[in-house]
């Protein structure tokens, strides 16, 4: 169901266009705006989202690709301005909060994710998932390339942490999932193009399959 549907463009001269949105979806709301200006090669875009309480079961089956997945996104805010083939030029923010995602043997608590954009750099601020006693945390940051085609070849460095008692509850969405427990922690380094992991890992009864 939508609320609103608002579509401006009285400033088309401008080359400018704005919209907004309002509704109810997968038993939840939603609510963009967003604002679209040509540039002499591209488009700066100004994105606004907030959804609350989207079931992501009743978001695939009213999509025609039930998967299985079930879970609520409890909470997605998203600040974002930019120049869309320019990343360097993106500032903004994401805030994303899931709770109960179950897919087979899978079962997470709570997913939560954090990112920031500002002065040419993205962090990713927070990035955890928690399963009972199994814990995976992402912290870090990145320097965004001048355009699309340079990502993944800018430097950054990132912090892992794993603690995973029982692997088989982080792993279920797998055919056969990972069984035992794991350890992990160290840092994962980006420079001219190439990922270096420097990690200390134990691990006990691992199995895969046979």
């Amino acid at each position: 169901q939508f609320r609103l549907v608002n579509v401006d463009a009285s400033k088309i001269d401008a080359k400018i266009l704005t919209g907004a949105l309002e509704g109810v979806l997968a038993n939840g709301t939603v609510s963009s705006s967003v604002r679209v200006e040509q540039t002499k090669k591209s488009l700066a875009v100004g994105l606004q989202l907030e959804a609350k309480s989207i079931s992501l079961d009743a978001l695939a089956t009213y999509f025609g690709q039930p998967s299985g997945l079930k879970g609520d996104v409890k909470q997605i805010n998203v600040d974002w301005r930019g120049v869309l083939n320019a990343p360097r030029t993106w500032t903004g923010s994401m805030i994303a909060h899931l709770e109960n995602v179950r897919q087979n043997k899978m079962a997470i608590d709570t997913v939560d994710l954090r990112l920031a954009a500002a002065n040419g750099t993205a962090t990713v601020q927070n990035a955890q998932i928690v399963a009972s006693d199994n814990h995976v945390q992402l912290s870090g940051a990145v320097d965004l390339p001048p355009s699309i085609e340079a990502f993944g070849r800018t430097p950054g460095n990132f912090l892992l942490n794993i603690a995973a008692p029982n692997l088989e509850q982080l792993t279920g969405f797998l055919q056969t999932p990972v069984t035992g427990s794991l350890q992990v922690d160290g840092r994962i380094d980006i420079k001219d193009a190439v990922v270096t992991a420097n990690l200390r890992s134990t691990g006990e009864d691992l199995a895969f399959d046979k």
